[in-house]
C-alpha cells in the first residue's frame, strides 16, 4: 500500500491561494460594477414598468370593453347596504356575546 504524497498535494493547492495575489482595487472595482449595473437594470425595469403602467393597461392584458351597469345592479347594491345596516345595528342591540375567558 502506498502512503500519499501531502506535499505534492499542498503544492497543487497553493496555486488557489489568494494571499499573495491580494488586488483589493480590482476587487472593489469588479463589486461596485456589478452592483451599479444590477441597479442600472433595475431602473430600467422600473421605468418600463411605470411607463406600462401609466397607460392604465395591465401588463399582458388585452383590450376587452367595459360592462355597462344596469339600474338593477345599483338596486340590488342599495339593498345590500341597507341589509349590512340593519344587521349592524341589530349586533348592537339585539345580540349577546359573551367572552369565554372571563
Amino acid at each position: 500500500m502506498q502512503t500519499p504524497d501531502f506535499k505534492k498535494q499542498l503544492r497543487i493547492l497553493e496555486r488557489f491561494r489568494y494571499g499573495k495575489r491580494i488586488h483589493p482595487q480590482q476587487d472593489w472595482a469588479t463589486l461596485l460594477t456589478v452592483a451599479l449595473v444590477l441597479l442600472l437594470m433595475s431602473g430600467i425595469w422600473n421605468v418600463w414598468i411605470f411607463m406600462h403602467g401609466s397607460t392604465k393597461r395591465v401588463v399582458g392584458e388585452t383590450a376587452t370593453t367595459t360592462p355597462e351597469i344596469s339600474p338593477y345592479m345599483l338596486e340590488d347594491t342599495t339593498v345590500l347596504f341597507e341589509n349590512r345596516e340593519r344587521e349592524e345595528e341589530r349586533y348592537r342591540s339585539e345580540y349577546r356575546f359573551v367572552d369565554p375567558g372571563l
